[in-house]
């Protein structure tokens, strides 16, 4: 994503294979079922159903769902 790009909606499904990233957008993730075990810049937490979190840009960000989850996510420059 670009910093003059438009924000993107997407939902996305996580299972048990774990994932690492970092990107130059902040991200929005909202829980619709299952959890995610993320750790944040060394920082760990376990976000169920409901729940949400903003990743800054930047941010280191390893995920893992175990029993599977899925989300809804907003990549977005602002």
């Amino acid at each position: 994503m670009t910093k003059n790009s438009t924000p993107n909606w997407s939902i996305r499904s996580y299972g048990s294979s774990p994932g690492s990233h970092v990107h130059d957008h902040f991200q929005i993730l909202w829980a619709l079922n299952g959890n995610l075990e993320l750790e944040i810049d060394g920082k760990g937490t376990e976000l169920t159903a409901g729940g949400g979190m903003v990743i800054a840009p930047n941010e280191r960000h390893d995920f893992e769902s175990h029993s599977g989850s899925r989300w809804l996510v907003l990549d977005t420059p602002d």
